[in-house]
């Protein structure tokens, strides 16, 4: 035998022996990819709507003459009057009826408005909770700020929007994820695919004659 026919032996010998690529990271990386963008997916829409109603309240002083209310309006801009609105109208006990309902209120500056939000994940206890807010706290605080009146701006009852992330986003979201996750997934186990193929290749190498 010729040396050129040795060597072309040789040289399919070891294209036999080297370590043949498998497809197999890629596809437990879409597996991944696919369950992680469904968890997402699946969460998203187990995912309760969150409602916000909102109700805007003003605060004004009620000084007789032009002096009295200057002073109060003086006293008002330093903000301490607002601030103190704000916390009666934060108070649980005036919504102790809707407890899984969350109501806050602060101030819009540099006016002396308030904004008077509650939030939750039932639409209707939502907008009863912010209506006996409203009814409860206007005089209380009407009460404690004497010389001054806190006037709720719009008579109408409270109208829940829902808010948070939409259907849609959720599932942008989720495909994200598993996009990411599947990328990841599929360069580790590639790299562990070639690390164990190359140590095989090798020890197989020496165990030629």
């Amino acid at each position: 035998m010729t040396a050129h026919a040795v060597a072309r032996e040789r040289s399919a010998d070891l294209a036999e022996d080297r370590p043949r690529t498998t497809r197999w990271p890629a596809l437990v990386a879409v597996l991944l990819g696919l369950l992680v963008a469904s968890a997402g997916l699946g969460y998203g829409l187990a995912s309760p709507p969150t409602w916000t109603a909102e109700h805007a309240v003003v605060v004004v002083p009620t000084g007789k003459s032009v002096s009295e209310q200057a002073a109060l309006y003086e006293t008002l801009s330093r903000g301490q009057v607002v601030a103190t609105a704000a916390e009666i109208y934060s108070e649980n006990r005036w919504h102790a009826a809707h407890p899984e309902v969350e109501v806050s209120a602060g101030a819009v500056p540099p006016s002396a408005v308030l904004q008077v939000t509650a939030s939750g994940t039932n639409r209707a206890e939502v907008e009863a909770a912010l209506a006996e807010v409203l009814t409860s706290a206007t005089p209380e605080a009407n009460r404690i700020l004497k010389p001054y009146r806190v006037t709720v701006l719009d008579s109408r009852p409270p109208t829940a929007r829902e808010s948070g992330l939409s259907l849609f986003v959720w599932a942008g979201i989720a495909g994200l994820a598993g996009l990411l996750a599947g990328a990841f997934g599929y360069v580790g186990l590639a790299a562990i695919r070639d690390r164990w193929s190359g140590a095989r290749f090798g020890r197989r190498m020496q165990d030629r004659p």
